[in-house]
């Protein structure tokens, strides 16, 4: 298995999560009843009903179970860049996974406008994909505040509510903005974990990173193909001393050098620390 699967499976894996999350109560918003899902604990915003914590029941269990817990998550962010670098980044996280999709798509784009023609099955096929994708990530994550049970129903019954489909569209319409006018700015400065990740990965003497092999740069054919395949838009050549804080250890760079030059003389590596 190359790493570049381990890395596919790896943003397949936080995709599942990422739907399960709401499923099973971990985190979601409930704005019918007015409920905040916490790790299984109930707060509710109105004085109704038994509920776990909240207004009608015992705080001190919320505050252990779901608040503490959470923090602690929360709190452990920038040690997984001082041991992992951005690697959480490039290989773990959703909305990277949904922009590198998006890539796909745009690839797919050119490709079908290069030279200017149309291939109009190919387009109409692409766009369909494309929106089918959309509205099924905007319903997943609708999950996350309406009850995923009446999402089921809704969909499997194709009664949808004004509520539901107000909610998909919005989804949907913000990853598809955010990919087409923000793109990989959310990862270098909206995305709080990205953001608390970066200085810990840069100051850390140890952290896993791209490493440039300063003994292979005279091997370098300037080909620029590290440069082209960066989605994060940095120079790879350049972090011989120091991480780039938007490097996201997608190993890109490392494919693209390998098939230029081979695996003996290309210049990048995965490893922990920069190469002395």
């Amino acid at each position: 298995m190359t790493f570049q699967t381990a890395r596919r499976l790896g943003q397949a894996a936080a995709l599942v999560l990422m739907c399960a999350i709401p499923i099973f109560d971990i985190f979601r918003f409930d704005i019918t009843n007015n409920e905040f899902h916490l790790f299984r604990q109930v707060w509710s915003f109105t004085p109704q009903g038994d509920y776990i914590s909240g207004a009608g029941g015992d705080a001190k269990n919320f505050v252990f179970k779901a608040v503490l817990p959470a923090w602690f998550i929360l709190l452990s962010v920038p040690f997984w860049g001082l041991i992992l670098g951005r690697m959480v980044c490039g290989w773990f996280c959703p909305m990277g996974a949904m922009l590198e999709s998006g890539d796909f798509f745009n690839r797919n784009i050119k490709r079908i406008t290069k030279g200017g023609g149309i291939n109009i099955i190919a387009g109409i096929s692409t766009a369909t994909l494309l929106v089918v994708c959309l509205v099924t990530v905007g319903i997943l994550l609708s999950c996350y505040f309406i009850r995923p049970s009446e999402i089921y129903q809704q969909v499997t019954t194709l009664s949808i509510t004004p509520l539901l489909m107000v909610t998909t569209l919005f989804n949907a319409g913000v990853i598809f903005c955010s990919y087409t006018f923000v793109r990989r700015l959310f990862c270098s400065y909206v995305c709080l974990a990205g953001v608390f990740q970066v200085l810990p990965a840069v100051a850390s003497p140890f952290s896993f990173r791209v490493r440039v092999d300063k003994k292979n740069m005279r091997n370098c054919s300037n080909c620029k193909a590290c440069e082209d395949v960066c989605f994060m838009g940095i120079r790879p050549r350049t972090m011989m001393k120091k991480v780039d804080p938007k490097c996201v250890a997608c190993g890109n760079c490392i494919s693209a050098c390998t098939q230029e030059l081979g695996k003996q003389d290309k210049l990048f590596s995965y490893g922990f620390g920069r190469i002395k």
